[in-house]
């Protein structure tokens, strides 16, 4: 057994597992954390969203009580962004424009 992020006991498998999905891009490892969770059984599912939910309430309770504050979800978002290692709105909005911008022809050796 050994000890995953969190304090949490894993076994050999499982931890060579994780330490390869940590390898894998931000995208890569939602989209496997995803198909992790779909995987298990519908009632453990439905306690973790019950569980989501209370978090959820507690925080707009504390909100309302004006013990937290909001912030832009523009805001919010780069934060993700940042957190997740994935690229700023701004750089993917020049990355799209790059990717439509004509690109020169080859020159053409004459003989």
């Amino acid at each position: 057994m050994s000890n995953a992020p969190g304090g949490i006991s894993l076994s050999e498998p499982a931890s060579r597992i994780l330490q390869e999905a940590l390898r894998l891009s931000p995208e890569e490892r939602v989209d496997l954390a995803d198909l992790l969770a779909f995987s298990l059984e519908p009632e453990y599912l439905l306690r973790v969203q019950e569980a989501q939910m209370r978090i959820v309430e507690a925080r707009i309770d504390a909100f309302e009580r004006g013990e937290i504050e909001a912030i832009p979800a523009e805001q919010a978002l780069a934060e993700i962004r940042k957190k997740l290692g994935l690229p700023s709105k701004k750089a993917r909005r020049v990355r799209k424009a790059a990717s439509r911008a004509p690109r020169p022809e080859p020159e053409r050796k004459r003989i």
